[in-house]
């Protein structure tokens, strides 16, 4: 969990750093750090990183933790036997129907950068995201509603590819 005390541009670095590095193959080897972390490291790693979002207030780290989840839900889907991160789908479903506009633009996000992971998986979510989208699409914040239009958007793109 990131240290409560640690100023804003540390929180956002250390997030960026940590999507770089997990995703990263191994010098001398094929396997990324996340593929060779166990088990218990990896799971304390994801729920770590539930909990943390659910603390962030500024929506430059919130997008910065979006996209960490999103490359390593990416990285659980591609190389650990197609398994999908439900507790995350859970978040971002959560995330969606929340009144803090902060949570429904990372919720967005979210959606946003899987799409190219999971799309089958979250096809078979259609008449919620369809929901989702009609939702957010007249949502009373301008950012909420250009960032559905952006997951709309790739939706539909990824969808049609």
């Amino acid at each position: 969990m990131m240290d409560p005390n640690a100023g804003a541009d540390i929180k956002a670095l250390a997030a960026v750093v940590l999507r770089r590095g997990i995703t990263s193959a191994i010098t001398g080897s094929t396997n990324t750090l996340w593929e060779v972390i166990s088990v218990q490291g990896k799971e304390f790693v994801k729920s770590n990183l539930l909990a943390t979002i659910r603390t962030v207030q500024t929506k430059d780290l919130i997008h910065k933790m979006s996209n960490l989840l999103v490359e390593i839900a990416g990285g659980i889907y591609e190389h650990e036997n197609e398994a999908i991160w439900q507790e995350l789908l859970n978040l971002v479903f959560e995330f969606v129907n929340s009144d803090n506009n902060l949570f429904v633009d990372s919720a967005l996000q979210i959606f946003n950068g899987l799409f190219s992971y999971i799309i089958d998986h979250l096809n078979k979510f259609k008449s919620d995201l369809i929901g989702i989208f009609k939702k957010t699409l007249t949502h009373s914040s301008l950012d909420i509603r250009l960032a559905s239009l952006q997951a709309v958007s790739n939706y539909l793109q990824t969808v049609e590819q």
